[in-house]
């Protein structure tokens, strides 16, 4: 992760007292960019799926959904969100680094802690970038997917797009769609240099790629030759997608 690449962050706070002392700690960092907060669990999962943060803070006492369960849900469901949990108590702390925690704060909270918060979610990201720059870069003959019924045994090159809703994976052709539980890691690892991870919740087929445009204020939308529906590109990764696709960088 660039040193002066900015940390999407989100704040879950049911106290509006902390909640104001925890943005005026996040002030402080400028990598920080503090794009959404929630009050409680329902209203974090929907802002989440908005924003698609980096980097989320969590109260684990917070209504509706607690900081626990709804810290498994985003682990599965957006993986490349780092979770940090904020509490009065200690006792959660080994249930949560179960669930990969990037960090677990104890209140009050210092600028310290935030420091070493942002520090730890650079660290793993590099981390994940360095596994990815490992990957094999020739595209499979054949991917084979386990579905709910049968085996299916697809052509990567006649892939347009893979998407993930709700923990749900759906690989599209022009012809039919295969959905399997398969995570978007696991099938980005086993596909091959053609495919770029555009989105939290899409892998695209760069071959297929023939128009980009605006869709909203954290995304772009990806058009496909011959096909209607369409898929996401993360504003944050534009300009890498167009350098992928062979233009230069802006």
């Amino acid at each position: 992760m660039g040193e002066n690449e900015v940390i999407r962050t989100m704040l879950i706070e049911d106290d509006s007292i902390i909640g104001s002392y925890m943005r005026s700690l996040f002030s402080k960092f400028s990598r920080l960019d503090l794009v959404a907060c929630a009050q409680d669990g329902q209203e974090a999962l929907e802002m989440i799926e908005r924003f698609l943060p980096d980097l989320v803070f969590i109260d684990i006492n917070i209504p509706l959904i607690d900081g626990m369960a709804l810290a498994a849900m985003i682990r599965e469901q957006y993986p490349d969100s780092s979770v940090v949990f904020t509490t009065a108590y200690s006792q959660y702390a080994a249930e949560a680094f179960k669930l990969e925690a990037c960090d677990y704060l104890v209140k009050p909270i210092t600028e310290q802690d935030i420091e070493r918060v942002i520090k730890r979610h650079m660290k793993y990201k590099d981390a994940q970038n360095s596994a990815a720059a490992k990957m094999p870069g020739n595209q499979p003959e054949r991917l084979i997917i386990q579905t709910s019924f049968n085996t299916s045994v697809i052509d990567p090159a006649q892939i347009l797009y893979i998407e993930r809703i709700n923990r749900t994976t759906t690989i599209v052709t022009k012809s039919s769609k295969y959905r399997c539980n398969e995570k978007l890691d696991a099938l980005e690892a086993r596909l091959g240099k053609n495919f770029f991870r555009s989105h939290r919740g899409y892998i695209i087929n760069l071959d297929r790629v023939e128009k980009i445009r605006p869709f909203n204020d954290t995304s772009q939308d990806v058009s496909f030759h011959g096909y209607f529906d369409r898929a996401l590109v993360n504003r944050k990764k534009l300009q890498e997608l167009i350098i992928r696709l062979g233009g230069k960088k802006h």
